[in-house]
């Protein structure tokens, strides 16, 4: 009886393991498609405006970064 209760826990184990990898995983690969809407800028002028939203230029990434506007 004992080697079953051994086995439950362990199984348990590796589900809870094998899930929290699978959401780390998805939030590494969701991060490496991030796709730019617009091509590279320098400064918030190299972006084009759009209605309803700010668009501001991330300097850091070097692409235009759309901000939504609150009424």
């Amino acid at each position: 009886m004992q080697i079953v209760k051994n086995m439950v826990g362990t199984l348990k184990f590796l589900h809870v393991l094998i899930s929290f990898l699978t959401i780390f995983l998805v939030i590494i690969i969701c991060a490496f498609y991030y796709i730019p809407d617009s091509g590279p800028c320098t400064s918030d002028k190299d972006c084009e405006q759009e209605i309803g939203y700010f668009v501001r230029c991330d300097t850091n990434k070097g692409f235009c970064v759309k901000i939504l506007q609150r009424s």
